[in-house]
Order: C-alpha cells, then structure tokens, then sequence
C-alpha cells in the first residue's frame, strides 16, 4: 500500500493546507468555498462532461495505449492557473479512499498517464471558461493483473496572508490490467467484548476485526454477524456491517455492534462477509466470502444478585417458618405436660 499523505511543510514562514474533494459524479464539486476561487472538473467526452461516467474506469492489457479526456471548468470570478496530473491512490487510517499529496512521487497508474506527452500541466482559464484535456494512458508492457487505482487531479495554489493553500479536486482512475484476476478477502483477528445492560435480556456485544484485501482487484465488502449461546439458542439478531473499498493489499480494523444480546453466560459470535467488485470494467469472477467465529463469557450478574437475593429470602423465610413450627411444637408439648402435671396434683388421694 503507497504511504499515507502528509501536509507538506513550505520554506520560510509559510505553511501548506489541502483541501481535496474527491467525488464520483458528474463535476466535481467546486474546490473552494469562496466563489471568486472555485473550480471543477470531470470526466469528458471529447467536447463537454460525460454524463454516463463518474470516474474514468478501464479494462485493459499490458502493453495497450488508452486515449480519454478531462474537462475543466472554472467556476470562479478570477482568471485562475490549474495544474492537471495523475497520481496514485491508497487507502488511509480510516478506510477511505484518498490521493497520494501533490508532490509525493508515484510508482504505480500515476505515472503511466500524460497530457500531451508530458505527467502535468498548468490550464489557465477565464472566469466561466472551460477546457477539455485529453489524456493516455501508457500501460506498461509488464504491469502485473489486476487493479492500478489512482486519480486524476486539478489543483490550484493561492496564498492567504502566511499560509499556502493548495485546492485540489479528483476523479477516481482505475485500470484493471488483464490477466489472472484474484479477488481475495480475509477476516483475522476477530475479537469480542460484551457489554452487559441491567436488563439480562439486553446489552450488546462489540466485535473488532482486520480485514484484508488479499488478491489483486479494488474490493469492498458487506457482511452480517450474530450471537448463539448454549445449544445454539439465538441470542441476538443480525447485525450488518460494510467496509470501505480497499486496494489490493490494503486493510482496515472494523469495529461493529450487535444489540439486544441476552446475558447467557457464554455466547458465541459468528459474523460472515462477502467481497463486493468496486470496479467492473472487466469481470473478476466469483466474489471471495471469508467466516469467522469467537467465543466469549457474559455472567449475568445482575440476574445473579437477585437469584441469590431471591433465595435468600425463600431460605431465611422457611427457616423462620420451622423455627416457628418447632416452637410451637415445644410450647405445645410444655403445656400437655403443665396439664398433666396439674391434673395429678389435684387429684385426691384415696
């Protein structure tokens, strides 16, 4: 997976923030806020914006040559310089899909595209002005199958009293190379905490796991998990989940929640996922499904308490109640024997 992207340090006093809007559809939205400085741009059908794509998408063998083109679109009030370029993809700390920085080298789709025969150029463009750009794609004659996933940016640079600002927007760029196409998913280190709730018959247990892009295709995923306990009894319903699309290789740590699991001592979670294509450009074959299973302990304690306080009472009340019985059996007996003695003693002697 590419390194992350990282806020680059300017010389001096200045320093430099990005803003990067990375959309799938139509025109990019405006890079800027500010009217005077906004701008956008999509995919291109030779003359105007393509409708009928959201990102430029390819099937493709190694060695082949690709022709498309870029449409940029200034949607400000000032005449603005706009740098066009490729560059590569990754997948950050959270899952989302992001665009190596401006200036960081590319190793992979980035550079196999040009403008002209040339990785960038600088468009300048009136208030209101469009421009369509055309681009290839020169795929190497040994690009490995699979996917090579990057993005075309537009970028403005301006500066705001000391700092550098850097506007960028971008178009996903997918190009799956022929050959043999692996579509792999795996599931690993799947834990389970349970969360208990006053209620025996509620809480919630939170499962944490890895997930791994293992073949060579963009895929996201979706999946399902839920609790049994003892014998298989059902303890909760289903609980869906989805993971972002990860890159070849990539991998994300998801965290997700199953409510309304009854406290029943042990419990054991079982979640499924099945991979889902995020580019079909050219068919990957049968979607990969990875299961996983882990086992965990929740006392209900709080059932527990009052069983126990429940028994408490039952036992200290029947204690009570034959302590109670034998007395009375005692205190019957007494008074017999008070009578009899009585009654000998009043009787006269003959």
């Amino acid at each position: 997976m590419a390194p992350r992207a990282s806020l680059r340090a300017a010389t001096l006093v200045f320093a430099s923030m990005a803003m990067f809007a990375l959309v799938g559809f139509g025109f990019t939205s405006p890079a800027s806020a500010e009217d005077a400085q906004s701008f956008s741009g999509a995919p291109s059908d030779g003359t105007q914006a393509d409708s009928t794509r959201t990102t430029f998408s390819y099937a493709a063998a190694p060695g082949q040559t690709l022709s498309d083109a870029y449409i940029l679109i200034n949607d400000g009030t000032v005449v603005q310089d706009i740098t066009i370029l490729a560059t590569d993809a990754f997948n950050a700390e959270d899952g989302s899909f992001s665009l190596l920085d401006t200036t960081a080298p590319v190793v992979d789709v980035g550079t196999w595209v040009t403008f002209e025969g040339v990785p960038s150029q600088v468009i300048t463009l009136e208030p209101g002005a469009t421009k369509v750009i055309p681009f290839v794609v020169n795929i190497p004659a040994d690009a490995r199958p699979g996917d090579h996933v990057g993005g075309i940016i537009a970028s403005v640079s301006s500066i705001d009293g000391q700092v550098k600002l850097e506007r960028r927007v971008g178009t996903r760029l997918y190009v799956r190379v022929a050959g043999d196409l692996q579509a792999g998913l795996t599931v690993s280190g799947l834990g389970s905490t349970y969360e208990p709730s006053l209620n025996p018959f509620d809480g919630k247990l939170v499962l944490t796991f890895t997930v791994q892009n293992s073949g060579n295709i963009a895929l996201g995923s979706r999946g399902f998990a839920s609790v049994t306990g003892l014998f298989g009894i059902p303890l909760s319903g289903q609980a869906n989940f989805a993971v972002p699309e990860l890159l070849p290789g990539a991998t994300h740590v998801v965290t997700t929640e199953i409510p309304g699991v009854w406290q029943w001592i042990w419990m054991n979670a079982k979640l499924s996922s099945i991979g889902v294509d995020a580019n079909k450009a050219m068919v990957a074959g049968v979607m990969p499904t990875a299961t996983r299973e882990a086992s965990t302990w929740a006392v209900p304690w709080a059932l527990l308490i009052l069983l126990i306080a429940a028994g408490f009472v039952y036992f200290y009340i029947r204690f009570s109640r034959l302590n109670n019985e034998r007395r009375s059996q005692q205190w019957m007996e007494y008074t017999e024997a008070e009578a009899r003695l009585r009654a000998r003693e009043e009787t006269p002697e003959l």
